[in-house]
C-alpha cells in the first residue's frame, strides 16, 4: 500500500523535477527498493536515496514498547535549557542569555547529528553535543566569536596584503586549510554526504585557534596578512555553519 502510494507521488514529482533525493530512516530500504524498481518498469526516472541510521540515547536504543523516546521537540527543550544552564554565569543580560542559548542547543543538535556518515548509528549525548572541547558546534561558535572580536578591536577595513615567504607552521597550515574550502563543499554535494562540512568545520576551528595561540596579530609586523587571515577563515567558518543550519555568534 506504501509503495503504491510512493509510486503516483514520485511519477507526479518527476513531471515537475528531473532529479529528487529521498532522505529515510534505514528501515526503509526495501521498500525503497521496489519503489525503484517499479518506477523503472514505468520508465520514470528514479530518486537518489540517503539512508540514516537510528540514533540512540545513552541508556540504549530507543522503543516505544518500551517507553523509551525522546521526541524532536522535548530534545530540543532539553538542550536549549541545558545551554541555558551553562551560560548562567556568563556577563549578558537575561534576554541575550535566552536568545545565544538558543542557538548554541539547536546549533549543536543540528551539527551533531550531522558530522555523523548517515549509515552509521552514534549514541546522542547533550553533554558531548555542548562542550567547548572537540569536535562540537560550541567549540566552532567560539571560535567565530574569536574571530569576530579580533576584527571588531581592529577598527579598520581590511587591508590588501601578499603572501609572506616567511610564514609561521601555523599561518601555513591555516592557508591550506582555507584552501581546501571550494573541494570540500563539492565533494559534500557530488557524494550526498554533508558529514563532510562539520568535518570540515572542526579542521579549520582547530587550525584558526592554534594560529591564534601561535601568532600576533594587532599590532604584529605581519598584522595586514594576518588580519586578512582572520577575516578569511571568519567568512568561510560563517558560511560552512550556515550550510549546515548553525549560527555563528559574533560574541559568546
Amino acid at each position: 500500500m506504501y509503495t503504491t502510494r510512493d509510486i503516483a507521488y514520485h511519477l507526479n514529482k518527476f513531471t515537475r523535477f528531473n532529479k529528487a533525493l529521498n532522505i529515510l530512516g534505514e528501515d526503509h530500504k526495501l521498500q525503497s527498493n521496489l519503489l525503484n524498481i517499479a518506477l523503472e518498469e514505468l520508465g520514470s526516472n528514479k530518486p537518489d536515496n540517503l539512508f540514516y541510521s537510528f540514533v540512540n540515547l545513552p541508556g540504549g536504543k530507543m522503543s516505544t514498547r518500551a517507553g523509551r523516546v525522546v521526541y524532536l521537540d522535548d530534545m530540543m527543550d532539553q538542550i536549549v535549557d541545558a545551554s541555558l544552564e551553562r551560560l548562567r554565569e556568563v556577563d549578558m543580560s537575561d534576554n541575550q542569555k535566552r536568545l545565544l542559548s538558543e542557538k548554541i542547543g539547536i546549533g549543536s543538535l543540528r551539527y551533531n547529528v550531522l558530522k555523523v556518515q548517515p549509515e552509521k548509528g552514534f549514541t546522542f549525548s547533550i553533554d558531548d553535543a555542548l562542550s567547548i572541547q572537540g569536535d562540537s558546534a560550541p567549540f566552532a561558535m567560539y571560535s567565530h566569536a574569536r574571530m569576530s572580536s579580533i576584527l571588531r578591536r581592529y577598527e579598520a577595513s581590511i587591508p590588501n596584503s601578499k603572501l609572506d615567504s616567511d610564514l609561521v607552521e601555523s599561518e601555513i597550515e591555516l592557508i591550506r586549510t582555507m584552501a581546501k574550502w571550494p573541494k570540500t563543499v563539492e565533494s559534500a554535494v557530488d557524494k550526498f554526504a554533508i558529514h563532510i562540512i562539520p568535518n570540515y568545520v572542526h579542521q579549520l576551528s582547530s587550525k584558526f585557534n592554534n594560529f591564534y595561540r601561535d601568532c600576533k596579530v594587532i599590532g604584529d609586523t605581519n598584522e595586514a596578512l594576518r588580519i586578512n587571515l582572520v577575516s578569511s577563515s571568519k567568512r568561510i567558518l560563517f558560511d560552512a555553519l550556515d550550510i549546515l543550519g548553525v549560527e555563528a555568534p559574533d560574541r559568546m
